[in-house]
C-alpha cells in the first residue's frame, strides 16, 4: 500500500494531526487538510457515516477556505486520494476484514463519533454513497449536482441546493430540514420515511415503499409523489402535482394549482385554496374535499354517498345512479375550477376557510 503522506502530497492536502498508533486497537483519528480552490467535488464511499457540513469560515469576506476531511475509526485503511486531473477530492476506506464490512455509529455530533467529518465548501458538487448502516448528514450545500444513497442508513439535510439532486436510501428515512431546493429525486425502497419542511423544484419525484411521505410545503413546476402503503401528508402544494397512493391515505392542507389523486385503498382529504385543475379518485375510501366560501366549481362526483355542507348547494344538478353509485354534476357558486371526485365510501364536500383546514396540515 502506498504511504499515506506520499498519497496525501500527490492529492494536494496535508497530514495536519494523527493520534494514535496503528499498532493498537484503540481509536485513530487522521485529519487532512487542502486548498479548496484545488477542488470542484467531493467523491465518498465508505461504510461508516458521513458528515458533510461548512467551514466555520464560510461567510468570512476575507476568509481562505480549505477542505477539511476528518477520519475517525478504529483498525481501518484510510486512503484520501485525488481522481485525474486533481479535480476531485476522493475518500475511500475499506475495513481490514476480506469482505470489506465495517459498523458505524450515528453521525452528525461531536467530531469525536465514528465516521468521517467533512467541512466542504458548499459551492462544490457532492456525491457520496455508503454501505451498510452508514448515515450521511449534509449542511448548507449550493452546487450543481447533488447525490447520496444509502443502504440501511438514515439521510439528513439542511437547506441544499442544486441543479440535480438525488436522494436514495434502501431501507433508511430522508429527512430535509429548511428547505431542499432544485430537481429532485428522493427514493426510499423499504420501511424508511420520507420527511421535508420545504420541497422546490422544475422537476420533482418522490418515492416511498412502506414508509410514509411528509411534505410541508411544495413548490413546483411538476412533481409525481407515490408510495405503496405508507399515508402521503402535505401541507401547501404549487404547482402541477400527481399523487399516487396504493394502501395509505391522502391528506393536502392547500392546493394552489393542479392536482391530481388517486388512492387504491385509503382516504383522500384536500382543502382548495386557489385550484386550477383538480381530480381525485379513491377507489375504496372516502373523500372529504374543503374549499373557501368565494369558489367557484364545476363538479362531476361519483361515490357510495354524498355529503354536501349545509351551506353548499348545486346549481343545474343531475342525479343519476348506476352499479349502486351516484353520479352527481352541476355547478357552485356559479360555476369555474373543474372538480372531478370518485369515492368508494362516503364522499363529503363542503365550505372550509383556510385557517379551518390547518387541522388537515401537520
Amino acid at each position: 500500500m502506498v504511504p499515506l503522506r506520499a498519497l496525501a502530497l500527490r492529492a494536494g492536502v496535508r497530514i495536519h494531526r494523527q493520534l494514535g498508533s496503528p499498532r493498537v486497537s484503540q481509536p485513530r483519528r487522521f485529519v487532512w487538510e487542502g486548498d479548496a480552490n484545488r477542488l470542484r467535488a467531493l467523491y465518498v464511499r465508505t461504510a461508516l457515516g458521513v458528515s458533510v457540513r461548512p467551514p466555520p469560515d464560510l461567510h468570512s469576506s476575507d476568509a481562505k477556505h480549505t477542505v477539511r476531511v476528518r477520519l475517525v475509526r478504529s483498525a481501518l485503511r484510510h486512503v484520501v486520494e485525488t481522481c485525474p486531473q486533481g479535480l476531485r477530492l476522493c475518500v475511500r476506506m475499506d475495513s481490514d476484514g476480506a469482505d470489506g464490512s465495517g459498523t458505524c455509529t450515528s453521525v452528525g455530533g461531536p467530531s469525536d463519533k465514528s465516521g468521517v467529518h467533512i467541512n466542504w465548501p458548499g459551492k462544490f458538487d457532492v456525491d457520496i454513497a455508503t454501505t451498510g448502516p452508514g448515515s450521511v448528514d449534509v449542511e448548507e450545500v449550493d452546487s450543481h449536482d447533488i447525490r447520496v444513497q444509502t443502504q440501511e442508513g438514515q439521510i439528513h439535510l439542511v437547506h441544499v441546493k442544486g441543479a440535480e439532486i438525488l436522494l436514495r436510501s434502501s431501507s433508511g428515512s430522508i429527512r430535509g430540514e429548511k428547505a431542499i431546493i432544485g430537481s429532485s429525486t428522493i427514493q426510499t425502497d423499504h420501511q424508511g420515511d420520507v420527511e421535508v419542511d420545504k420541497l422546490q423544484g422544475e422537476r420533482l419525484q418522490v418515492a416511498s415503499g412502506s414508509g410514509r411521505v411528509s411534505i410541508r410545503s411544495l413548490y413546483c413546476g411538476t412533481a409525481n409523489l407515490s408510495a405503496r402503503a405508507g399515508d402521503i401528508r402535505l401541507g401547501s402544494i404549487h404547482g402541477s402535482v400527481s399523487i399516487r397512493s396504493e394502501g395509505g391515505n391522502v391528506s393536502i392542507g392547500s392546493v394552489d394549482g393542479d392536482v391530481q389523486v388517486l388512492c387504491a385503498a385509503g382516504n383522500i382529504a384536500v382543502h382548495l385554496s386557489r385550484p386550477t385543475s383538480v381530480n381525485l379518485t379513491s377507489s375504496e375510501g372516502d373523500v372529504t374535499i374543503g374549499f373557501p366560501e368565494s369558489l367557484g366549481l364545476d363538479v362531476r362526483l361519483s361515490m357510495s354517498h354524498l355529503d354536501l355542507g349545509v351551506d353548499v348547494s348545486l346549481q343545474d344538478q343531475s342525479i343519476t345512479s348506476k352499479d349502486g353509485k351516484q353520479h352527481v354534476t352541476g355547478r357552485v357558486n356559479g360555476g369555474g375550477v373543474g372538480l372531478w371526485a370518485k369515492a368508494g365510501g362516503i364522499l363529503r364536500l363542503h365550505k372550509q376557510s383556510w385557517f379551518q383546514s390547518l387541522s388537515t396540515q401537520h
